[in-house]
């Protein structure tokens, strides 16, 4: 009898092992969906769908979840709240991506310079954030998750900056956007206000920003401020940015700068000089300093970038007063570098702190070159470099070189990029020449 109720209980398992099965697979699984808005649209009625459409990009951001998507309306979104993205259950598989219905009529929030809204407040990572624009934020858009890709869009009259990654902003990227007028609390320049990047670095890793266009911000143009690493800064155009187009401040490491056309048309905001801005600078600053800490500042890596009448070219400098400060470990390399105003020097590098190598670079109509004792130099050229020129003054294609120029099968391969400016091989002729672009 002992053994029958053993088997008994055995097969009784088994029947109930075969229920649980069963019954997972009849739980229904949670499909991704769409969710649509449009300025005719109602959040009291709408059920998101696109014949019922919310009104508000805030309202139905709260209906969205992991893997659905987001398609706004063209239109402008007259916002009074921040838009918020903090989900859970995100992943590679199961991105919120949030589009334009239309990519050839996109969407505009505008959130009117409300001081209570911060702008759009991206909290969640693997969020696509593509071809909706936003304008008059406090901040444009605020990136403080991982992987997150904004794309296709135009960012501009923000009160600080246009898009940020702050504090954990990693591993994302910007990219064929129109960063533009933000930094707008600055406008006057009075001494007061801080001077916010455009494009904004704090505390976040492996960003990449490419193939845009940042312009005449009344701030800094693009760059990370504290605590970064391994940014990528390539294939822009950068121009007209108060005081700084391009700025690596205080601590970072790792940062790459290539292929980016940089210039200054002579646009004034103000009457304020400073306004003039350099080209690329990699320096400090006072009020990057916690705890009396002094920055590393390494592993950065310039190559290919185009910079036309800027106040400065490439320049490393101690900024902040009484704080040590120096570069190591970094290349400025195959630059092309023509006119600078007030006097400044095309290249300049004040101290630094070993394996810093200064190479195959174009600086011509500029006072010239200053490099601190020890750093590699090799390779640069002030003479007349044979501009091809004709294509208009802020054009890359001018700063080509014609066939007879002296740059041409001049350079040497010694840290000199794989490419050019236009991503050619580099060498095309089995000599690498000096500056941006391979004759």
């Amino acid at each position: 009898m002992k053994i029958k109720r053993i088997e008994l209980k055995r097969e009784s398992l088994k029947k109930l092992s075969l229920l649980i099965i069963l019954g997972m697979l009849w739980i229904p699984s949670i499909e991704a969906k769409t969710i649509y808005v449009a300025t005719n649209g109602n959040d009291s009625t709408g059920n998101g769908s696109s014949s019922k459409p919310y009104k508000t990009v805030w309202f139905a951001m709260k209906k969205v979840n992991a893997g659905d998507t987001m398609r706004i309306k063209p239109g402008t979104y007259n916002e009074t709240k921040s838009t918020g993205i903090n989900k859970t259950g995100t992943s590679s598989s199961k991105k919120i991506i949030i589009r334009a219905d239309n990519p050839s009529n996109r969407p505009t929030i505008d959130f009117n310079n409300t001081t209570s809204s911060i702008g759009v407040f991206i909290n969640t990572p693997y969020v696509i954030w593509d071809g909706v624009h936003v304008r008059e934020g406090n901040w444009g858009i605020t990136v403080q998750s991982h992987h997150v890709i904004i794309r296709n869009i135009n960012v501009y009259k923000c009160t600080l900056s246009g898009v940020r990654f702050y504090e954990g902003g990693n591993d994302s990227t910007l990219e064929k956007s129109n960063i533009y007028d933000n930094g707008r609390i600055n406008a006057a320049r009075d001494g007061v206000n801080n001077w916010p990047h455009a494009v904004l670095g704090v505390n976040s890793n492996k960003v990449t920003v490419k193939e845009c266009k940042i312009y005449r911000n009344h701030g800094e143009g693009v760059g990370p401020y504290r605590g970064c690493e391994d940014w990528r800064i390539r294939d822009n155009e950068i121009y007209d940015n108060w005081s700084i187009n391009l700025y690596i401040d205080t601590d970072e490491k790792k940062c790459t700068v290539e292929r980016n056309l940089i210039y200054y048309t002579g646009y004034m905001p103000t009457s304020d000089a400073r306004n003039k801005p350099d080209g690329i600078r990699i320096a400090n600053e006072i009020a990057d300093f916690f705890n009396d800490t002094t920055p590393v500042v390494s592993g950065i890596h310039i190559r290919n970038n185009i910079i036309i009448n800027c106040r400065g070219g490439i320049s490393s400098f101690p900024y902040a007063p009484k704080k040590e400060y120096k570069l190591k470990n970094s290349t400025i390399v195959n630059n092309t570098i023509y006119k600078t105003v007030d006097g400044k020097k095309g290249i300049r590098v004040d101290s630094h702190d070993g394996g810093v190598k200064v190479r195959n670079n174009i600086v011509r109509n500029t006072s010239g070159i200053q490099l601190a004792g020890g750093v590699i130099n090799s390779n640069n050229f002030t003479g007349d470099p044979k501009f091809v020129f004709g294509s208009g003054q802020n054009n890359a294609n001018s700063y080509k070189l014609k066939s007879a120029s002296p740059c041409r099968n001049a350079g040497t391969s010694s840290n000199a990029p794989s490419n050019d400016y236009g991503k050619r091989s580099r060498p095309l002729e089995g000599v690498d020449d000096i500056g941006a672009w391979e004759y």
